[in-house]
């Protein structure tokens, strides 16, 4: 006989709806633990993270993107109008250039304006997990920019 033990929590302010479903052995051991998460901020979730680019440098810190797919990338106001992506298959791990199904290069020649790029340029990062951008000049101050996540 199989015995299951649901645990339902309801966060209104944040509308975060999640499910626990635990199933138990006849033994009372725990066989399999699942939580669904049903619905959240009204069927949409996303989260951000930030990639700094050092002033004199032109390399970023490294992000995780855990595997979740980039909607949206906001680009600072910039000293140079190329970018281009790394990544790596581990943290701190080689960090290799990144590149389109034609193999070439993936960069974006965002001018020097700040900007937002969406999703659809971006798909060359759906594959990777730690992504650094490179910009063809060094910047003249600290640049930071930040990828919306869907999660």
């Amino acid at each position: 006989m199989k015995r299951y033990l649901v645990v339902f929590t309801l966060i209104c302010g944040m509308m975060l709806y999640s499910l626990l479903v635990v199933q138990f052995s006849d033994m009372g051991q725990i066989r399999r633990a699942e939580a669904v998460t049903l619905l959240s901020s009204q069927g949409r979730s996303s989260a951000t993270l930030v990639a700094t680019i050092a002033a004199s440098a032109t390399t970023s810190s490294e992000v995780d993107l855990e595997g979740f797919p980039v909607i949206s990338l906001v680009v600072p106001t910039i000293t140079t109008g190329t970018i281009s992506f790394q990544a790596a298959t581990a943290s701190g791990g080689t960090f290799y250039a990144v590149k389109g199904e034609d193999l070439v290069a993936f960069d974006i020649d965002s001018g020097t304006g700040a900007l937002v790029v969406s999703a659809d340029d971006l798909t060359a990062l759906s594959a990777c997990r730690y992504v650094k951008l490179v910009t063809s000049a060094t910047q003249a101050a600290t640049r930071t920019f930040t990828f919306l996540l869907k999660s």
